[in-house]
């Protein structure tokens, strides 16, 4: 826990020292509603979990088409679904265990664009975040998340509302792909929607 804090810290602290150079800065509180999958193949099954995240994200304008963001945010999820094999004879059994109440810190470091199309101001994005458990309440069975859970890609597409030379608004479908192990039968995703307003200076 000690050592997400000082990665959060480090993050916020490097794009501070960039805003002694020419440019803007946005400064927003983040509110993002999630929806979570689990696809394993063998056997074949999906699970769906609902979740929200809320936060703060700063992010440097480099030029007016072009900013670095970093952000902090807490991030619940609500019977939330994790895979884990159990060895029976010769081989190893897929089995299902279920969390009901996950807490996460997400720490996204992201690079966004930004263009017009007509009168909409577009937004797109890429980057990545880690995802440290905080706390997981609840446990039906004992196992231990994959550190390799922790670690996502990520892609989002939206739009930004101005609302004055000092406020805007954005909206964003953000894709969130998180790494498991590659001989693991099962993928794991994300779609969430970045609702946040920034401040301007």
């Amino acid at each position: 826990m000690k050592q997400t804090c000082v990665t959060a810290l480090l993050l916020w602290l490097m794009l501070a020292g960039l805003c002694r150079g020419q440019g803007k800065n946005r400064l927003g509180v983040v509110v993002a509603p999630l929806a979570s999958s689990f696809v394993q193949y063998q056997p074949s099954g999906t699970t769906i979990n609902f979740g929200i995240s809320t936060g703060l994200s700063y992010e440097r304008l480099l030029t007016p088409h072009i900013g670095i963001e970093v952000g902090t945010l807490f991030r619940y999820q609500k019977g939330a679904w994790t895979w884990d094999s159990t060895f029976v004879g010769i081989g190893y059994l897929p089995t299902i265990d279920r969390k009901d109440n996950l807490y996460y810190l997400q720490i996204p470091l992201k690079i966004n664009g930004y263009f017009n199309i007509g009168n909409l101001h577009a937004t797109i994005g890429i980057g990545a975040q880690y995802c440290p458990l905080l706390e997981q309440l609840s446990t039906l069975s004992k196992y231990s998340i994959s550190e390799k859970q922790h670690r996502h890609l990520l892609a989002n597409v939206g739009v930004v509302i101005p609302i004055s030379p000092q406020f805007d608004l954005q909206f964003a479908l953000e894709y969130q792909h998180i790494f498991v192990d590659r001989w693991e039968k099962y993928t794991h995703k994300a779609i969430a929607l970045n609702c946040s307003i920034h401040r301007i200076f």
